[in-house]
């Protein structure tokens, strides 16, 4: 008997809930102003966060930056414990960057 039979490779791998609702936005063409709306919004919501909870320590700025990076991390890890990177962790480290991107130049400007 061979334990070890050989597996199938090209076997599909199943789409998560959330990875399929977010493929939705970015496979219809129709959709990409709603999906960068959405990002721009997002993106700055937490530039603000973020300015707000290093630059002015604010209490309850800090707490709800602290809830969103360990909704993140869970975010994220569940996929790298499946052993793959699907959409969800993508879409986090993106909105992350471009909430960091906002923030500093918002702060470059002097605006904030």
């Amino acid at each position: 008997m061979n334990d070890k039979a050989p597996r199938d490779e090209t076997a599909p791998v199943q789409e998560s809930a959330v990875d399929a609702a977010l493929l939705h936005y970015v496979r219809d063409p129709a959709l990409w102003p709603v999906l960068m709306v959405l990002v721009l919004v997002a993106a700055t919501l937490g530039a603000s966060l973020l300015l707000f909870a290093v630059l002015e320590r604010n209490l309850f700025a800090l707490t709800a930056l602290v809830l969103l990076v360990l909704m993140s991390v869970h975010a994220v890890a569940d996929d790298v414990r499946k052993r793959r990177f699907g959409v969800a962790p993508r879409v986090v480290i993106a909105l992350w960057a471009a909430s960091a991107a906002v923030a500093a130049g918002i702060n470059a400007l002097g605006v904030f």
